[in-house]
C-alpha cells in the first residue's frame, strides 16, 4: 500500500475513533501532499517519493522548529506520526558497512558512497556519511 494511501486510511480509522486531532492532522497532511502531487504534474493519487519528499518537508520544519524554540507536545506528536510513514533511516552501522565496501580513498569519492547508499536505502543522514566517510579517511 502506497504512503498516501495508508496516510488516508489511517485518518479515516481515526475520524471512526473520534480522534478528531490527529484525523485533522492527517487530513492536512494528505491535502500538502496533493498539493505537491499537482505541482509534479501527478494526476492520480501521489507517488510515495512525492509522499516521502513532502513529510521530510514537514520533518524539516519540525527539526527547525524544535532546533529555535523547542516543539510543544502537539507539534512532538505531530512529528512522531510523520515519522512513522517514513522509511527508516539506514542506521551507523549499515552506513559503515557501505563506506568499507566502497572504500574511498579522499572526499572527491564521496559520491560513490551516496550513490552506493542510495541503490540500497531509501532514507538516510547524509551529515551522518559525511563525518562516517571523513572518520573512514583520518580527516
Amino acid at each position: 500500500m502506497s504512503i498516501y494511501k495508508r496516510i488516508k486510511s489511517d485518518r479515516l480509522e481515526a475520524r471512526k475513533r473520534k480522534d478528531s486531532v490527529r484525523a485533522t492532522f492527517l487530513a492536512l497532511v494528505m491535502g500538502d501532499i496533493q498539493r505537491r502531487a499537482e505541482k509534479e504534474g501527478c494526476k492520480d493519487d501521489p507517488t510515495d517519493v512525492v509522499s516521502q519528499a513532502e513529510l521530510k518537508a514537514y520533518v524539516k520544519r519540525y527539526q527547525a522548529e524544535s532546533d529555535a524554540r523547542g516543539l510543544s507536545s502537539e507539534q512532538a506528536i505531530e512529528a512522531m506520526v510523520v515519522e512513522g510513514y517514513l522509511p527508516k533511516p539506514a542506521s551507523c552501522a549499515q552506513i559503515k558497512d557501505v563506506i568499507k565496501a566502497v572504500d574511498p580513498q579522499t572526499m572527491k569519492e564521496m559520491g560513490k558512497v551516496m550513490g552506493a547508499l542510495k541503490k540500497e536505502f531509501d532514507n538516510f543522514d547524509g551529515a551522518l556519511v559525511s563525518k562516517l566517510v571523513k572518520d573512514h579517511l583520518g580527516l
